[in-house]
């Protein structure tokens, strides 16, 4: 069974950029804006990894990973916190709720892909099968992938508190 990935994030951009780091690979990449719709993702589709933003509107990651961690339900999905803040305090705080990693944006590419693979294994996807079917924008070949930053050169769009 290939693996569910749920990325929560209220940037749509990185939410593209995470897509896009996993389709060489047989997996299927879920999108939630917000820790609402997070939740209702994760009770619905049951992910393999849940890699959380912080900082959104309505409710945040720590927020989401707090009630993730209080069912049981849905306490040993693990979760990796791909954020900016990269305060000690908040470091302290998810680490205390049981965050299996932590990783601060930006990140490249290649560093993402590494944490990843060491919380779910991922298989490349099969020869010509491509995540939308024809390749589009985003497609790789040969499961290549190329060793930029998830920011880019658009970092000040992306992230324009930086």
């Amino acid at each position: 069974m290939k693996p569910k990935i749920l990325m929560v994030d209220d940037s749509r951009m990185i939410r593209l950029l995470v897509s896009r780091v996993l389709r060489p690979f047989d997996c299927e990449v879920l999108e939630a804006a917000n820790g609402f719709e997070g939740l209702a993702v994760v009770a619905r589709e049951n992910p393999s990894l849940i890699l959380l933003d912080l900082t959104m509107p309505m409710m945040d990651g720590l927020e989401m990973l707090t009630r993730l961690r209080h069912d049981q339900g849905f306490k040993p999905v693990p979760v990796m916190m791909l954020t900016a803040d990269s305060s000690r305090e908040t470091v302290l705080k998810i680490v205390k709720l049981g965050v299996e990693d932590y990783v601060p944006k930006p990140v490249s590419e290649t560093t993402l892909l590494l944490r990843i693979q060491r919380l779910v294994p991922l298989q490349p996807r099969p020869e010509g099968q491509l995540a939308n079917g024809d390749g589009g924008p985003f497609g790789y070949r040969n499961g290549s992938i190329p060793h930029t930053s998830l920011t880019g050169g658009l970092r000040p769009a992306i992230w324009p508190q930086f």
